[in-house]
């Protein structure tokens, strides 16, 4: 599934088709999905649109708010082990 807009300093950037990418990601039973924030509470923002329809869906999967590689790591080598422990969604 493409999705990822990532600079070489590797930034993160939003990009369009969030809620169709997080139904596909459903339908493939992904346990996380990494997404833009940019950090307001608008719906145009990534990770807003990727949360509520996770939760219209009534999905399981995590929605990780990220704005570099390095945040996605850092969940995956830390706060990665905490969602295996548990139903609650953890966030960075």
């Amino acid at each position: 599934m493409k999705g990822a807009s990532i600079a070489l300093g590797g930034a993160v950037w939003p990009v369009g088709g969030i809620r169709q990418k997080v139904i596909a990601a459903e339908r493939q039973e992904m346990d996380v999905f990494f997404v833009y924030d940019d950090g307001t509470t608008q719906n145009s923002n990534n990770y807003i649109q990727a949360k509520n329809t996770a939760e219209w869906l009534h999905s399981d999967m995590f929605i990780v708010p990220i704005n570099t590689v390095r945040d996605a790591v850092e969940y995956l080598e830390g706060q990665g082990t905490v969602w295996l422990e548990g139903n609650d969604k953890k966030t960075l």
